[in-house]
């Protein structure tokens, strides 16, 4: 701005240089104010210069005179001008001095200028008003000058409120408000005044129609209602209809501003209440009660409003809530509905402030059950629950820094009382029946709601508070989160068995016992220690109460935990020194803590190293005598889980468990845990007193017979104390050991078992005592199946032929019914023949062939094929074809032949179905291939009833199978070769190698015609091409093929294919009996003079597989399938010449 548009021309010439600062005329600028003659807009234009330049404003503060003259300019501007901008930038500019000239003397002066300009007849204008209220904002303390020493200033502005122009009232309710601001202020104000000030607010806000005006008057209320006595005043004014200055009462008039639209004074209205109500609820909340005030508030909340309006609602409720009037008129019932859907919506929102006077509100109507409508609207409480939890689940998931902030921490706290007072009124309902009577069915079932409050337990509540807890411990939080875990005991008891157990995986024994420790201890935090004690109680013998051990002593558990856990507020690191105490004031102390580390332990949660475990449970048994039957399974188990951290138990040690054991006879009448009994089968002293006992109780139980089997395993004196109990009296414990020992064979390796030859020896003395006393039991069976595993040529001894010659005398005594004693006796003898040392096998067979009666039960089982189980139809024919080779290898004499349908079990291969046994075809198979083998047999009588009489000569030939019989078993043994089963494939390889072979001896001219059949060409082509791999059985089946067809050439193209393979691929690949398989095949070939150049190319191959280590002979490993034994070698693929 240039010079001359600043200074007025024409006045400017009678100041000198010295008026001017930074380019502006000071002087030119304070006459400028006085002239009418002087646009508006170069006033204001004046107005800003000056106050752009520090330099001007101070030359004109610098003189009092100049400085009074230039304000009195700025007043009568203030007064007089029209144009709002020019009168704007002179409020400013009046505050601005105010400011820079910080006088009191001056504030003085201006508000007696303005004062006598609203005395000579000039009206409190709006821009003098509007000024007034900046003016106490610059300055708050003038606030106390206009109550005191100016009151008539303040007087002259509480009149304005009688002027018809509501901007000119919004300005003076914003005076009124910076004076109510300003405690001083008010505390010197007069109460005529005071009084005069209310009504004039209430008759203003009666007759308001503006909202801005509306605010200003709220807001003055709201700030008058922070002083009770001004609240009094306010509320004691009633309808003043006749009164000169007519007003409404202020619940009516916030009642009304509640139906407005308008958001802004929603909100204001309901803080005024708030701000009444805060004072004293039970006093003034009656009027608005009276009033309907909370139906409409429950209609605002109802129908969708701000975090702002809502949190002001809440508030407002929260207030009237505290008078039993508000639940006598139902407000609390028909308002749960808005509630739980207004809540529901904070609930998805960010604002947590909301959300927590909320969850307050809801916690204070839910905690009123007595004011609750009968019956007990059960789908309500289910809504609430959910609007709650889905704000547990919020808070769970969001854990962050922010989540650990007091707001967030005070939603924790809210959402877990109204969850706990919903837990609480429907443990009432489940408790009282008459309660329970009147529980609304409609929609939702008691014990539906029950269900549901333990969901919302496990899914939303414990992640959300253990999460809390790992950061903090609030007792607060903790008393109210174990309450209502505790209330889910008597809400649902039939659940309480698998959640008890997910609580104590948890570790909730633990973080209650911690959380007693940090915050119980000295008598602190009376009421948590109770509900950490009654939820511990309660945690507890739930558990116990599923554990048979404790069956019989649950009362006495109960009471020492009840006594001692109270008084339990000490860190588990201290617990260590309290079992080493003697003192007898400690005893139930001291079983509290054996009985909670049991338990805990049990379930996983370790807080203590197990080793100091170990050390002081073995100190605490060492020098507690006479321990209570509860009290000392819970030692055995605790030592029996932490030994592995302790050292191996001396002999004083051991010598006390046996003692401790000795006087408590009561302790081996109920199921031990299995750790236990391992602890028991660790040591041979205890195991010899005790084992047997002790699996007695074990196993009269019904108790899994998958649990015993890894002691089985592990613990050879296990097997042998279970054997024993098998072979006692007919008993449940009994019945129990044999089915535990015939899970055990299934799953037993022969290998594992007779590796431990003092157990072998035990066992062959046990079954050899029961044969002598000739007890027929169910153990009788289990402890033959067991010796037939144990059997292994490297032991045999002589008890193992009197062992065999009792057994061979049971037999004699058994009918061809006991099919379970009879397979177990077929199985002893089929083992024992087939791990027998060959220098003893013509001993072993004369003694068995000398048995006419096993005989006899042979031949009955196996012409009764149809009745008889499969298992011992395979037993039969595997102990049969092992009698035929021996027979025929030693030429034992022979008392009684044994009939056998052979074209029968050549048909039951031929026609085998998928259903068909597939270990009785592999038996079946065996016991062909043994027939044919040997020709004919002194101990075999075939049945040749299928042949057709009188017979052909190829029939004769091919006596007594004949020729159909040799073609039906050929087809049947081409299909079982094509079975992806190794063993059924080496038995029909085997098989076939041995029909071959009985057909070259009788016919071969039948042999040459089967060999070169097409079907013999694809099942080797199938052979070979099967995993893109070489097979033993390819190998062996090319083999076969080859020299029973008596040369190379009809197989040239199979011979180089395996060349190929092997060239390229290399033998390394090959399993032990593969490379055996192949060298055999290999020398066949060489052998039949082949052509020159496939014959060095094997030549080649031999050299390549001369570094690869020998094959191992063939294992004489026996392997149980199902209930039946197998020597492996009689099923795996036979490398002898052929």
């Amino acid at each position: 701005m240039s010079r001359l548009d600043v200074i007025c021309e024409r006045i400017h010439d009678a100041h000198g240089p010295r008026w001017e600062r930074g380019g502006i005329c000071v002087a030119c600028v304070a006459e400028m104010m006085d002239r009418s003659d002087v646009s508006a807009v170069r006033k204001r234009a004046a107005l800003v210069s000056v106050m752009r330049v520090d330099a001007a404003r101070e030359l004109l503060y610098c003189e009092e005179q100049r400085r009074i003259h230039f304000i009195t300019s700025l007043l009568k501007t203030l007064f007089s001008a029209v144009d709002s901008s020019l009168l704007d930038q002179t409020v400013q500019v009046l505050l601005q001095v105010t400011l820079d000239v910080p006088n009191q003397a001056l504030l003085l002066f201006i508000l007696d200028q303005i004062h006598s300009r609203w005395t000579d007849g000039e009206k409190a204008s709006l821009s003098s008003l509007t000024f007034l209220g900046k003016l106490l904002d610059a300055h708050p303390a003038l606030s106390q000058t206009l109550t005191s020493s100016r009151l008539c200033v303040l007087e002259c502005v509480c009149s304005a409120l009688l002027v018809s122009d509501e901007d000119v009232k919004a300005a003076v309710c914003y005076v009124m408000f910076r004076i109510w601001s300003f405690s001083a202020a008010v505390q010197t104000l007069p109460d005529t005044l005071r009084q005069r000030m209310c009504v004039l607010l209430l008759h203003t806000l009666s007759h308001t129609h503006t909202t801005a005006l509306t605010v200003n008057c709220l807001g003055v209320v709201k700030q008058m209602c922070q002083y009770s006595e001004v609240v009094c005043v306010l509320m004691s004014l009633k309808d003043g209809g006749e009164d000169p200055l007519p007003y409404q009462p202020l619940p009516l008039i916030l009642k009304k501003l509640l139906l407005s639209a308008q958001d802004s004074l929603q909100v204001v209205s309901v803080r005024c209440v708030c701000a009444v109500l805060i004072h004293a609820p039970l006093h003034f909340s009656s009027s608005f009660i009276q009033a309907d005030l909370p139906e409409f508030l429950l209609e605002v909340m109802s129908g969708g409003c701000s975090d702002v309006l809502l949190w002001s609602v809440f508030s407002c409720l929260l207030l009237l809530s505290e008078d039993p009037l508000f639940f006598s008129q139902c407000h609390a019932v028909y308002g749960v509905e808005p509630l739980v859907r207004s809540l529901k919506e904070a609930l998805g929102k960010s604002n947590t402030e909301v959300q927590k006077k909320g969850l307050e509100l809801l916690t204070v109507i839910l905690d009123r059950p007595n004011h609750q409508s009968s019956p007990v609207q059960l789908a309500d409480v289910r809504r609430i629950v959910e609007v709650v939890m889905s704000k547990i689940t919020e808070h769970h998931h969001t854990r962050s820094r922010e989540s650990c902030s007091g707001s967030k921490s005070g939603v924790l706290l809210q959402t877990l009382t109204c969850f706990d007072a919903a837990c609480r009124l429907v443990e009432a309902c489940v408790c009282d029946s008459s309660l329970k009577d009147g529980v609304c069915s409609a929609q939702e079932t008691l014990d539906s709601v029950c269900v549901f409050l333990l969901h919302c337990c496990d899914a939303a509540c414990i992640p959300a508070v253990t999460g809390v807890c790992e950061r903090i411990s609030s007792p607060q939080v903790l008393q109210l989160f174990l309450s209502a875990l505790s209330r889910q005991f008597s809400l649902c008891p039939d659940h309480m068995t698998s959640f008890s157990r997910k609580l104590a995986a948890s570790g909730f024994i633990r973080l209650t016992l911690e959380s007693k420790a940090q915050l119980c201890s000295g008598n602190r935090n009376v009421s948590l220690n109770q509900i950490c004690c009654d939820f511990l109680l309660k945690l507890c013998m739930c558990l116990i109460s599923q554990e048979h051990t404790w069956t019989s002593e649950l009362q006495d558990v109960e009471r020492v935990l009840q006594e001692s856990l109270p008084s339990l507020c000490c860190c588990a690191s201290d617990w260590l020194s309290v079992l080493s105490d003697f003192p007898q004031s400690l005893r139930n102390t001291q079983h509290c803590l054996i009985y909670l580390l049991h338990l805990s332990l049990l379930h996983g949660d370790r807080f203590l190293s197990d080793s100091a475990v170990f050390c002081a449970v073995l100190r605490f048994v060492s020098c507690v005598q006479d321990l209570p039957a509860s009290v000392l399974s819970s030692v055995l188990y605790l030592l029996s889980v932490t030994q592995h951290a302790g050292p191996r138990l001396d002999t004083v040690s051991v010598s006390v468990l046996s003692k401790a054991l000795s006087s408590c006879p009561l302790l081996f009448s109920r199921a031990l845990p299995l750790s236990v009994l391992s602890l028991i089968f660790l040591y041979p002293e205890l195991s010899e007193r005790f084992g047997a006992p002790a699996l007695t109780g074990r196993l009269s139980e019904d108790t899994q017979e998958q649990e015993l089997l890894e002691l089985l395993h592990t613990n050879p004196a296990a097997l042998l104390a279970t054997l024993a109990v098998a072979c006692d009296a007919e008993s449940a414990a009994s019945r129990s050991a044999v089915a535990v020992l015939l899970c055990f064979l299934r799953s037993a390796d022969s290998l594992s078992i007779s590796g431990t030859s003092d157990l072998c020896d035990q066992i062959r003395s046990v079954l050899l005592s029961v044969l002598q006393r000739h007890t027929h039991t169910d153990g009788l069976s289990v402890l033959l199946d067991v010796s037939s595993v144990i059997h292994s040529s490297a032991q045999m001894e002589h008890t193992d032929f009197r062992l065999l010659y009792h057994v061979s005398n049971l037999v004699g005594k058994l009918d061809s019914s006991d099919s379970e004693v009879l397979l177990s006796v077929f199985n002893f003898l089929y083992c024992f023949l087939s791990v027998c040392p060959p220098h003893t096998t013509d001993r072993a067979v004369s003694l068995l062939l000398g048995n006419v009666r096993l005989m006899e039960l042979l031949e009955e089982v196996l012409s009764a094929s149809s009745s008889s189980s499969s298992s011992l139809l395979c037993s039969s024919l595997l102990l049969l074809s092992s009698l035929t080779l021996l027979q025929h290898k030693h030429s034992a004499q022979v008392h009684r032949s044994v009939s056998v349908d052979l074209h029968q079990i050549i048909r039951r291969l031929a026609f085998s179905k998928r259903h068909t046994d597939t270990l009785l075809i592999k038996c079946s198979v065996r016991f062909v291939q043994v027939c044919l083998d040997v020709d004919t047999s002194a101990l075999l009588c075939v049945c040749d009833a299928a042949l057709q009489r009188p017979l052909t000569s190829i029939d004769g030939a091919l006596h007594p199978i004949g020729h159909s019989g040799a073609t039906s078993l050929m087809t049947a043994l081409s299909a079982l070769m094509l079975m992806t089963q190794d063993l059924m494939v080496s038995a029909a390889l085997n098989c076939l190698g041995s029909l071959m072979g009985f057909l070259r001896r009788r016919s071969p001219e039948t042999a040459q015609h089967m060999v070169c059949q097409p079907w013999m060409r694809f099942l080797l082509f199938s052979l070979l091409s099967c995993d893109q791999r070489l097979r033993p059985a390819a190998l062996q089946l090319l083999t076969q093929l080859v020299c029973f067809s008596g040369g190379v050439s009809h197989w040239r193209t199979e011979v180089e294919s395996v060349c190929e393979e092997i060239e390229k691929q290399g033998a390394t690949n090959l399993t032990d009996d593969g490379t055996h398989t192949l060298r055999l095949m290999l020398t066949q070939c060489c052998a039949l003079s082949p052509p020159d150049d496939l014959r060095m190319r094997m030549e080649a191959i031999q050299e390549s597989l001369r570094h690869l280590p020998p094959s191992e002979s063939s294992s004489r490993h026996m392997l149980r399938v199902g209930r039946v034994s197998v020597c492996l070698s009689d099923f795996t693929i036979s490398t002898q010449d052929l």
